[in-house]
This record gives structure tokens, C-alpha cells and sequence, in this order.
């Protein structure tokens, strides 16, 4: 695949993030489907993980950048159709993606969510 310009990945990358549906999805014209894993873990404060991890198909030859998307309080955060969009998106620009997910009490939030994230990070 040919290497494409920032400047434009960039635009592509906007446009796919400002317009989330449609049959014109730009980034998907020079990107290739990034492949989503799933892993359970438990994290440090005890509770039990699913982490949905997103990357492209082939990752850099040095290492990739990541984010880590954390969305506790959305119902259905794991197959929140805007969590895809955010995911898919930045996989296709070249970032490694993760989404921890609790399946016990996802809409309280406390202390123990802090320790959620550094075990995504150490994951």
C-alpha cells in the first residue's frame, strides 16, 4: 500500500470521526479493517475485565501509539456504536486502541475505576 501523506490521513481521520455513518468513509479508501481482539483480565482492584483491543493489520516496524478509551457509564459501552467509530477510526490511523469493560455494576463509578485503567495500561 503506498504511504500516504499526513496532511491527508489527517483529513480522513477527521472526516471519518465528524461523520461517524455513510457510504463516504475516506480513511477506509487507503486503510486497511483493523483487527479487534478481546482479552479478560483481572485488574488490580479485583473486579474482572473484558478489553477490546483494536489495531491495524500491520503495525508500525518501531512501536505503535495507543489510547485507551474508558466509557464506564455508557450502557452498552462495548458495542456503543460511537465507541466503534472512535476505535475503528484510530486503528485505521495507526493506533493501538484498548476499551476496558466491566460486566459487574457499569454504571457506579469509584475509586476502584482508577485501578481499571492502570491494569489496561499494564495489560
Amino acid at each position: 500500500m503506498a504511504k500516504v501523506s499526513i496532511r491527508l490521513k489527517t483529513i480522513a481521520t477527521t472526516i471519518n470521526l465528524l461523520i461517524p455513518k455513510g457510504d463516504w468513509r475516506p480513511l477506509e479508501i487507503f486503510s486497511r479493517k483493523p483487527i479487534k481482539e478481546e482479552q479478560v483480565i483481572e485488574s488490580l482492584s479485583g473486579r474482572k475485565l473484558t478489553i477490546q483491543i483494536w489495531r491495524p493489520e500491520k503495525p508500525a516496524k518501531k512501536s505503535s501509539p495507543a489510547l485507551i478509551i474508558y466509557m464506564p457509564i455508557i450502557d452498552g459501552a462495548s458495542d456503543d456504536p460511537r465507541l466503534m467509530n472512535l476505535a475503528n477510526t484510530f486503528a485505521r490511523a495507526g493506533f493501538v486502541v484498548a476499551s476496558p469493560w466491566r460486566s459487574e455494576d457499569p454504571f457506579i463509578m469509584n475509586l476502584k475505576d482508577i485501578d481499571d485503567v492502570v491494569s489496561t495500561v499494564l495489560f
